[in-house]
């Protein structure tokens, strides 16, 4: 299958380390996405690798790769807390953002690309807020609109994270609008041209940038994610997945909508990464 790009894509520079991209929103939070819809928005720059877990093996790989097995809808959704036992046990399945963070620890690569994040809900702090450390760089849309921004914002400045918003300087919800919550610092143009980021800032800080959604772009009824979260919890009650269930309900009710939506998040995410370590900001 033929690669897209966008009308931006070629004027990105192979980035110098790889882009870490998670794939468990790819692999199984777009149920009315089809693999062409995505290639047709996926940037063609070499340098992006998505990453899974196929019979206990890491494996990274390019766009085509990943779609070639994406129809395995039996393939589990695995973060950082489960990822040793996964691999231990020979298993295959998508990884979360948390999952990928875990992995790039390890290497010298250590930007990742997410659509929305996990974060602390009903008391519970999500693997993505746990894996991001000194050194890390994680570039996402949002929270999650289910997710309490402000308990999860203060988890992070403990754990001397900073929260950096692209030409916004609060975090908003993510499909929804939401009340907001300040964010550390506001990055744009000006900004990204004084590279204030760059020169190993980030040796002693973990970096999470948040890239919104454009608010005329957003779902205007809130009633939608209650319903979908309710569907979540009943899921969760059962011992499944939440998020996925929520993913699937808001699906449907909105027509496909959301899955577009996270779709563009994701791919707008990756553009940013990319211009950012053009920019040498990263």
């Amino acid at each position: 299958m033929k690669t897209g790009s966008s009308p931006l894509a070629n004027t990105y520079k192979e980035p110098a380390a790889p882009i870490l991209v998670e794939t468990a929103l790819l692999g199984q939070g777009l149920p009315s996405i089809d693999n062409e819809c995505i290639a047709d928005l996926w940037p063609a720059v070499p340098g992006i690798e998505l990453v899974w877990l196929q019979e206990g093996r890491v494996v990274s790989g390019g766009l085509e790769e990943l779609l070639a097995v994406r129809p395995r809808q039996e393939w589990e959704r695995i973060n950082s807390s489960n990822l040793e036992r996964s691999a231990e046990r020979k298993a295959s399945g998508y990884l979360t953002a948390s999952a990928v963070l875990k992995i790039s620890s390890r290497s010298t690569g250590r930007i990742v690309v997410t659509a929305g994040m996990g974060g602390v809900r009903a008391g519970i702090v999500s693997p993505d807020l746990m894996e991001i450390k000194p050194g890390g760089i994680l570039i996402a849309s949002a929270f999650k609109d289910t997710i309490e921004a402000e308990a999860s914002l203060e988890y992070l400045r403990k754990r001397r994270v900073i929260t950096a918003g692209w030409q916004s300087a609060r975090a908003d919800g993510f499909l929804f609008l939401d009340h907001g919550c300040d964010l550390d610092i506001r990055c744009d143009d000006d900004f990204l041209s004084a590279k204030g980021l760059g020169g190993g800032f980030f040796t002693s800080f973990g970096l999470i940038m948040f890239n919104p959604l454009e608010l005329s772009k957003r779902i205007p009824d809130r009633g939608c994610l209650e319903r979908a979260a309710a569907k979540g919890q009943v899921a969760l009650d059962n011992g499944l997945e939440f998020h996925p269930q929520v993913n699937a309900a808001l699906d449907e009710m909105t027509g496909g909508h959301s899955s577009q939506l996270q779709l563009h998040a994701l791919v707008d995410n990756l553009r940013l990464a990319l211009l950012l370590m053009d920019n040498h900001m990263l």
